[in-house]
């Protein structure tokens, strides 16, 4: 599934203008809408006034680096994707992609490397989005999922709850909670 561009903002965070001026003609060219931020302590503004598909966030900058940043962006709009941007090699990847990046690209990078990689981070949030549109986010999961244990745990003790709730490590007044919150009575 290829994202349509045409519909997708981007908000692309660097302290050199040159290279915000160079991207942001890249990326228009390319059919996305684009805004630039040149300090990043405007950030969370920008993101409150405006919806964007991606953010591309450069690692180094004065005043608040890419890592303080990041965790700006994910406190507050935590659907928003990030992808780290960086000419600097002093740090690791692996860290910036369990804080909640998306990816990384080195700069400076081929401009196919970019769209690739802003394709596939935009279609991973629309498919994500489309999900959760069809009632199957991950809250209404993860309580059905809990709800099938507590059944198949009440069943398999003969619906003693007191015996459940230490099958399932729980007190017996937490299982008691759960069973009222999704509606399982005991038999």
């Amino acid at each position: 599934m290829e994202a349509d561009v045409r519909r997708q903002k981007i908000l692309v965070v660097d302290d050199n203008v040159s290279f915000l001026d160079e991207i942001r003609s890249l990326l228009e060219d390319g059919g996305y809408q684009v805004e630039i931020c040149p300090d990043p302590i405007r950030v969370v503004h920008a993101l409150k006034n405006d919806r964007f598909q991606c953010v591309l966030l450069d690692y180094h900058m004065p005043g608040l680096d890419g890592e303080d940043v990041l965790h700006l962006i994910h406190s507050a709009y935590p659907e928003v994707p990030v992808i780290i941007c960086s000419g600097y090699t002093d740090f690791k990847d692996s860290y910036f992609l369990q804080e909640g990046a998306q990816d990384i690209l080195r700069k400076p990078f081929d401009h196919q490397v970019l769209f690739d990689t802003l394709n596939r981070v935009v279609t991973r949030k629309e498919e994500i989005t489309q999900i959760a549109v069809k009632g199957y986010d991950l809250r209404n999961a993860r309580e059905t999922v809990i709800r099938k244990l507590i059944v198949k745990v009440l069943s398999k003790s003969g619906f003693n709850v007191t015996h459940a709730a230490k099958l399932l490590g729980v007190s017996r007044q937490c299982l008691l909670r759960y069973m009222k919150r999704f509606h399982i009575n005991h038999h």
